[in-house]
């Protein structure tokens, strides 16, 4: 596969091989080799604990005839697709450089340590949204994708703000905020948020998409896949909150570039709360590979350049849904639906 009659050659790593579809056995090889990395690496939490639970999708609807959006808790999954979206994750973080300006990709140890860090630190709160191409005789492929986790521990939000090593919320592990800095966003965030538990803060994390060329081989056309993903990923937390399953999440946080945040205020509303000059890399993410991207520029790192953003649950949910309804998604019946 990954060739094929008129496509194009795709890049890989050292190590690992893409392909333009995955067949089911393809899957299995890449999940036992994230075994192999995860026995390696001492990995913790690596998501095939938490996946094959039988847990019904919260989305799962045809775009098109083989193009498909699924939004479900990690436990809905099999393995062995988690397994190649991390690969096909992996492999476009490097790519397009959201790994640092001076990622080797032909460094193997490098991208073995990088896919051990994309394996951990999973639990059964993970949500998964994944765009998917399917050919009957070729097999399956994700070509967007993001996730979703709640903050961790029994503090606040504010506590690890000022960096309680008791509770953690991601981007507040990967990055420290000037003890100085004061802003309008981050008076606000303390004042309307600061008391509220981080177990009610969700963060977002991994937003990719295939590269262009990959998506032409395939037969894709939109290049909104990542915004896309965004929006259903709000529709996946709220339905539970919608039938009163679960009680809403205040907040939504994440940390990004200040070109994709300004994507991110126009599409979503969603607000810069500390801005990259007063954000610095924790000591414990340079100790990791990912200190690539969050590190310095020894490492080809963007530190200085990151910023920290938040969006209110009810915010978000209301402009994903102006966003998806102005493209010819039809709201109602997939909030109805629910797992199609």
């Amino acid at each position: 596969m990954g060739g094929g009659m008129g496509r194009s050659e795709l890049i890989s790593l050292a190590g690992f091989t893409r392909k333009h579809y995955y067949t089911k056995a393809d899957g299995f090889d890449l999940l036992t080799k994230h075994q192999e990395i995860a026995g390696e690496h001492g990995v913790h939490d690596p998501y095939y604990r938490f996946t094959d639970r039988n847990l019904p999708m919260r989305i799962n609807e045809k775009l098109s005839d083989d193009t498909r959006v699924r939004v479900g808790e990690i436990g809905a999954y099999p393995a062995w697709q988690v397994a190649v979206w991390i690969h096909e994750q992996v492999a476009r973080y490097v790519q397009a450089g959201t790994m640092g300006r001076k990622f080797d990709d032909r460094d193997e140890k490098k991208c073995r340590a990088l896919t051990a860090a994309m394996m951990a630190g999973y639990d059964e709160s993970r949500l998964i949204v994944t765009f998917d191409k399917e050919q009957s005789n070729e097999g399956w492929t994700p070509i967007a994708g993001v996730q979703s986790y709640r903050g961790r521990g029994e503090g606040t939000l504010w506590e690890a703000v000022v960096g309680d090593k008791a509770v953690s919320v991601g981007s507040l592990t990967a990055l420290k905020i000037d003890p100085q800095f004061e802003s309008v966003g981050l008076s606000n965030l303390r004042d309307r948020y600061g008391g509220v538990g981080v177990q009610n803060v969700i963060e977002m994390s991994r937003l990719w998409r295939a590269e262009s060329q990959k998506l032409v081989d395939v037969g894709v056309e939109t290049t909104e896949l990542s915004w896309m993903a965004m929006a259903f990923l709000i529709l996946g937390i709220a339905q539970p909150v919608l039938r009163a399953e679960v009680e809403a999440p205040a907040l939504l946080m994440y940390d990004t570039s200040e070109k994709i945040q300004g994507e991110l205020a126009r599409i979503f509303d969603m607000r810069m709360i500390v801005d990259a000059a007063h954000l610095t890399p924790t000591e414990a993410v340079l100790a990791t590979i990912l200190k690539h991207h969050y590190g310095y520029d020894d490492d080809g790192g963007y530190a200085g350049e990151l910023v920290l953003g938040e969006v209110a649950f009810a915010k978000y949910l209301l402009n994903a849904w102006i966003y998806l309804v102005r493209r010819g998604v039809n709201i109602i019946k997939l909030m109805e639906v629910g797992n199609g």
